[in-house]
């Protein structure tokens, strides 16, 4: 990278730039004071002589791309009427995933999105409206895969007699589908469906709600870059869905922790790495709040959100501040809802679900979280003895980056969404807004940790050492690297040892 930033006299310093903090917390979150640069742009241009020309210019490309993202999606906010927290309760939960306006909370391209024109984020974009009619493709059934329930289950599909329906994204439709599959077209193994729905987007760009809410979600295939990731799907997602789902379905959880399963997946079955992504769609069970629920995505937690007043600070304030209980309570609450059924899973089966921000869905029940909703296992990861040893009938997709024989392969990934992704972004919010201390946030973390996994335990010993990795995303976008990359940053749940002890600590 040419260099690191050094810290001095209350700044972060590289030569002679200067970045003055203003708070900083852990794993590597800082509130920054008036900065000698008007937007990410012209740091990024000041680095330009200690960064490679060639990952220099590409990751320029990306942060370009993102900010005008991101300036559509709060000048979207803007002209919003939004209701007060309090009327929302039962409310479709697509509400609160269009109120996503930041991306990914820790990658540098939090709102990249290659290859889509400004109309495209206008029309397909959650934030910015994202309501459309969803078409589908027939598929000759000597080329379809299905995995689970079929999709005929649920949709009615327009096709000749001998094809399968697969949903297509309209981007995928026009811009991608004629060219990559040309063949099939010409020889009749692809053909078009008159069939429409209408659609709204959520957070994850490729995911969509249906408007008749007794359908399920739809994840499609959308040849896309956001964040790092080309956004189409890989064979191995489609066929381990619905296994991964059954047993999930079929496992013990806490109360309050529900899983939506991928009930049934397909994919057009031809050769090629990039030809076999490009035409595959999973099918997700949909979320149902009770009467008296809020089911909020976590990716949505830092957006602003109107207060009564008039003011705006982020929705998830605004949540806490409809409980009664005060935010140490909800903190408590909050952290034994997120770990005893994730740390439950990893300790008992081997399961290390992808917590991040934008997989969880919490329910709010008068401001306390009381219901945690998970998704989406394409990128989880299972510790294959433990895994075998409970479902040795389970059989997986050839070549599934998801298992892995080394334990601390599966913990990286586990704990690097947990915490750093997950919890140290609702620590920083609470810190920031309720001024509570992250030494005692993160002292009750621990609490849970040693409360949920057996003493001795390799996962214990992992998750409380000194340093947890975290991922390098910038070194990996620099690198070119399509594995993860992981450096190592201070652990505030092995520092938090002492401040446990207290019976009643004050924040």
């Amino acid at each position: 990278m040419g260099g690191r930033f050094r810290r001095r006299n209350g700044c972060y310093c590289l030569g002679e730039l200067r970045l003055p903090v203003q708070a900083e917390y852990c794993f590597g979150r800082y509130r920054w004071r008036p900065l000698p640069f008007h937007n990410p742009l012209d740091l990024w241009d000041r680095l330009a002589c200690r960064l490679p020309g060639d990952g220099f210019e590409r990751v320029r490309c990306e942060l370009a791309n993102g900010l005008e993202n991101m300036e559509l999606a709060f000048a979207a906010w803007r002209l919003k009427k939004l209701p007060p927290l309090g009327e929302l309760h039962g409310v479709d939960p697509v509400f609160f995933e269009r109120l996503s306006l930041e991306g990914h909370n820790l990658h540098p391209g939090a709102k990249t999105r290659l290859s889509f024109s400004p109309e495209d984020s206008q029309n397909y974009a959650a934030e910015l409206g994202g309501e459309f009619d969803l078409g589908f493709v027939g598929v000759r059934r000597d080329f379809f895969e299905q995995s689970g329930e079929p999709l005929e289950r649920w949709f009615k599909v327009d096709l000749p007699e001998g094809y399968r329906p697969i949903p297509v994204h309209p981007f995928q439709r026009r811009r991608v589908l004629r060219e990559l599959y040309d063949e099939e077209w010409e020889a009749g193994i692809l053909v078009d469906s008159p069939t429409r729905i209408p659609v709204r987007a959520c957070t994850s760009l490729r995911t969509v709600a249906p408007l008749d809410r007794g359908l399920p979600a739809l994840k499609l295939s959308v040849d896309i870059q956001t964040t790092s990731t080309v956004r189409s799907m890989s064979p191995q997602t489609v066929i381990n869905g619905p296994l991964f789902s059954k047993l999930l379905s079929e496992s013990a959880h806490p109360p309050g922790f529900v899983t939506l399963s991928e009930i049934g997946g397909a994919r057009l079955q031809v050769k090629g790495a990039h030809r076999g992504r490009n035409l595959c769609a999973l099918m997700r069970t949909r979320l149902r709040p009770e009467k008296d629920e809020m089911a909020v995505v976590a990716s949505s937690f830092t957006s602003p959100y109107p207060t009564p007043k008039g003011a705006a600070s982020s929705l998830l304030g605004q949540i806490v501040a409809l409980g009664d209980d005060g935010p140490r309570a909800f903190w408590q609450d909050y952290v034994r809802l997120l770990l005893e059924g994730h740390l439950e899973l990893l300790q008992r089966v081997g399961l290390g679900l992808e917590a991040h921000l934008q997989n969880c869905v919490v329910g709010f029940v008068r401001g306390r979280p009381r219901r945690l909703y998970v998704r989406d296992w394409g990128g989880l990861r299972a510790f294959e003895p433990r895994l075998l040893k409970h479902y040795p009938d389970l059989r997986l997709a050839p070549d599934s980056m998801t298992v892995s024989g080394d334990l601390e392969t599966v913990l990286k990934k586990f704990s690097y969404c947990l915490f750093q992704n997950h919890l140290a972004e609702v620590a920083r919010i609470l810190a920031e807004e309720y001024g509570l201390s992250e030494k005692w946030m993160w002292a009750r973390v621990r609490s849970q940790l040693e409360a949920s996994l057996d003493e001795g335990s390799l996962e214990r010993a992992f998750l409380t050492r000194p340093t947890l990795p975290h991922k390098a995303l910038l070194k990996m976008r620099l690198e070119g690297s399509g594995s993860d990359l992981y450096e190592e940053l201070p652990n505030p749940m092995a520092v938090a040892r002492r401040a446990a002890r207290p019976t009643n600590p004050s924040p």
